[in-house]
């Protein structure tokens, strides 16, 4: 199984079992916002505050990149002058006007700078590279947190499903008591018994209405939804069954995980860095030229350029000495350089890890989800043969009630063991480095 089969298989797992075909805008009509899981993580993506700074960090990054690659380009500038005296000179026979001016063009060229100017511009190069990458980990780590709250809401709207379920039937207890107390079957004991079942489930309800609301409410605030309008979100899960291979996860997330890759760019910008300090011990060569003219008069510039001259110059400089502080840099720098070697060493580690609980926690989920599944099934059984038990009267309504209790827990323990299955592959193709 290659990286390309393992990106699929994550993807229909989770991403495109998740969405399973919704395409209704976001905004439907009267006034509701209808969500896939794609719109949810497009959106969570627009408004996020941690992607918007990232994309600001990217830009800074360009920025640098450009001011780094400058120091290579040719440097241009054109001067204007004006010079006034107090006094009038006199040379030979001539007046000497006490103002002045002169105009200037200068160029200057970079030739070689020890290479301290080709290591910085590929180091902003590599810090952009950097950049992007952090942004790519922001993006993925909101991403994640959107299928979350949106896996939230769901789980929550069945919970209040299976609670109204459970009080629907603690009513239907509470009916039939009353029915067999009248006709001398039970005894008015059932009768107290159902009405407290029936009290304890509508606690349940209004408590899981409160977690619908605080899901909802959640979920709004990440999507910086500030309106009222009612949320309606695609129930329809498709999940597929498959089996993955860790070592190949292992090997995809490695070579996916936008954090590797950023930890593996600042490691090159560091290396240029102690390349640019190494540079700082060579001389420097440059080539600079200036066209200028001056004269008293500046109402006569445009005729006096036969007048101007040409200078150019060739220079080298080298800094024999400047105390400790190149030495000092070039601790700084390979010090830098070893930090950036342990933190990609550390977090390839911490990937490897985050990969494995991943990958467990998706097989410990996908047990419990058919665990129960089966307990649904045989509580279901058990219910039915407790209440023909009852009403032959060869059982109470305790055992009764414990039956339904029985069933609302398997039916609250299959929901929350699906969603999180769900939500355990989304954190499985994360941990992968897979969208």
């Amino acid at each position: 199984m290659d990286a390309r089969r393992i990106l699929i298989g994550l993807l229909v797992s989770a991403a495109a079992a998740l969405s399973a075909g919704a395409s209704t805008p976001p905004g439907g009509a009267d006034g509701v916002i209808e969500l896939s899981i794609d719109e949810c993580v497009e959106r969570a993506l627009e408004v996020n505050v941690a992607v918007l700074r990232a994309g600001y960090g990217v830009e800074q990054a360009q920025g640098a990149g450009l001011s780094a690659l400058s120091h290579l380009l040719p440097q241009v500038s054109y001067r204007v002058n004006y010079r006034r005296s107090p006094y009038v000179g006199i040379v030979g026979d001539r007046l000497v006007p006490p103002g002045s001016f002169s105009t200037s063009l200068y160029f200057t060229q970079p030739i070689f700078h020890g290479g301290t100017e080709i290591a910085r511009w590929r180091g902003a190069e590599a810090d952009k590279r950097a950049a992007v990458e952090y942004m790519n980990a922001a993006r993925a780590d909101v991403a994640l947190t959107a299928r979350q709250k949106f896996l939230d809401v769901l789980k929550a709207l069945k919970l209040l499903e299976v609670r109204e379920g459970a009080l629907e039937l603690s009513r239907r207890q509470l009916e039939r008591a009353r029915a067999l107390v009248e006709v001398g079957s039970a005894v008015v004991s059932d009768v107290l018994r159902a009405e407290v079942e029936v009290s304890r489930n509508e606690l349940d309800v209004i408590s899981a209405r409160n977690d619908l609301r605080l899901a909802k409410a959640s979920l709004r605030h990440f999507l910086a939804i500030d309106d009222e309008r009612e949320i309606e979100l695609d129930e329809n899960l498709g999940i597929e069954e498959r089996d993955y291979d860790l070592d190949e996860i292992l090997e995809t997330a490695m070579r996916m995980r936008p954090e590797v890759r950023q930890a593996e760019e600042v490691l090159k910008s560091r290396n240029y860095g102690v390349w640019q300090d190494r540079g700082y011990w060579l001389p420097r060569f440059d080539f600079s030229a200036d066209y200028s003219w001056s004269g008293p008069d500046r109402l006569k510039l445009a005729d006096a350029w036969e007048e101007s001259q040409l200078t150019w110059r060739f220079s080298m400089y080298w800094d024999v000495f400047t105390g400790l502080d190149r030495w000092g840099r070039a601790k700084q720098y390979r010090a830098q350089l070893e930090t950036a070697k342990e933190d990609l060493a550390q977090v390839k580690r911490d990937i490897a890890l985050e990969v494995k609980e991943a990958y467990y926690n998706v097989e410990e989920a996908r047990q419990r989800m058919k665990v129960s599944a089966e307990t649904v099934r045989l509580a279901e059984e058990e219910y039915k043969l407790a209440g023909e038990r009852y009403r032959l009267g060869a059982a109470t309504m305790l055992e009764q009630i414990d039956s339904q209790v029985s069933l609302s827990e398997a039916r609250t323990s299959y929901v929350e063991a699906r969603y999180d299955y769900v939500l355990s592959l989304a954190r499985l193709a994360r941990a992968a480095g897979v969208r």
